[in-house]
């Protein structure tokens, strides 16, 4: 089993957490080490609430698995032990806070992604940054209010065939 990773405190995350308390998500296009993936449309994504989680279930198996909401989603993470890094896991990255569920305190998972390519120490990520696009970037480039640490989470055939 593995440990919870830390995240490097790198200045690209003050960057990106100008970027996401300004709302100017446009700009995380021009950063580089920051792939775009796939294109939103803000304004839909916003009305709509579409994010990360809702993104991770749309893109995988989680309904055909049995996770029948992004609710039951967020409790698999939660209650997963956390593991090696690997292609084709859940990363959740962790705030600083705590919070109670289901008879004890948790870190709050603040963001989730899929990893992508892991080569070493480098660690590529999938994922959409709140009501703005989704990339492919390291695993590190992610704004300060994310947390300092991430959970690396199997859950069996989540991406088979994705």
């Amino acid at each position: 089993m593995g440990n919870l990773y830390r995240i490097k405190n790198a200045p690209i995350r003050r960057d990106l957490e100008s970027i996401h308390r300004n709302r100017d998500l446009h700009r995380m296009r021009d950063i580089p080490g920051m792939e775009l993936f796939d294109g939103r449309d803000y304004a839909s994504d916003s009305a709509s609430g579409y994010e990360c989680w809702t993104y991770i279930f749309d893109k995988s198996n989680a309904h055909r698995i049995g996770i029948e909401t992004i609710d039951n989603l967020k409790a698999q993470v939660l209650m997963k032990a956390h593991v090696d890094p690997r292609k084709d896991r859940i990363v959740a990255y962790l705030g600083n806070g705590f919070a109670p569920w289901n008879g004890r305190l948790w870190r709050v998972p603040m963001h989730i992604g899929r990893v992508i390519k892991v080569n070493g120490n480098d660690i590529i990520v999938r994922s959409k940054f709140g009501d703005g696009d989704v990339f492919e970037h390291p695993i590190d480039f992610v704004p300060l209010c994310y947390g300092d640490y991430a959970k690396f989470v199997r859950i069996n055939g989540l991406f088979d065939g994705y």
